[in-house]
């Protein structure tokens, strides 16, 4: 006769509730609310491990410019403008570094008063776009 396993620690779906703090995923979204509590867009979908939060390089020149379309491209029939009317930020390479990581693009741009203009909050990557009077040009891909 087969015996029946009660585990006191599964929910009606068998799901075990320390199952999402073992998810790398849940624990990457956690360790991102932590670094950056005061931004309004999300960035967790830019990092494979806690890590790469404070260690992912996006490149070692020193000054980059971050572009910002002024309108979103999926929903720019109802999408508000943004309130910031800057096109381009520029994001310095900190002195003590050799490379422009992802966290010091998050930081500066949350301090420069980047926002988001839309309910795509999510930055799923960041690519080099352009190249302005020789400073490279990055621009964000956001999803919903």
């Amino acid at each position: 006769m087969n015996e029946i396993v009660h585990d006191s620690d599964s929910d009606a779906s068998g799901s075990s509730s320390n199952d999402s703090e073992k998810d790398p995923f849940t624990e990457i979204m956690r360790a991102v609310e932590e670094r950056f509590p005061d931004i309004g867009f999300d960035v967790a979908c830019c990092f494979e491990s806690v890590e790469e939060i404070e260690t992912k390089v996006l490149t070692d020149a020193p000054k980059i410019w971050w572009y910002q379309e002024l309108t979103c491209i999926v929903c720019a029939d109802w999408c508000p403008k943004p309130k910031s009317r800057r096109e381009y930020f520029p994001i310095l390479r900190l002195p003590d570094q050799t490379h422009i990581r992802y966290c010091d693009v998050v930081d500066q741009l949350n301090k420069q008063g980047f926002e988001i203009m839309c309910n795509h909050i999510y930055l799923e990557l960041i690519r080099e776009v352009d190249i302005r009077k020789g400073v490279p040009v990055f621009k964000g891909w956001w999803g919903s």
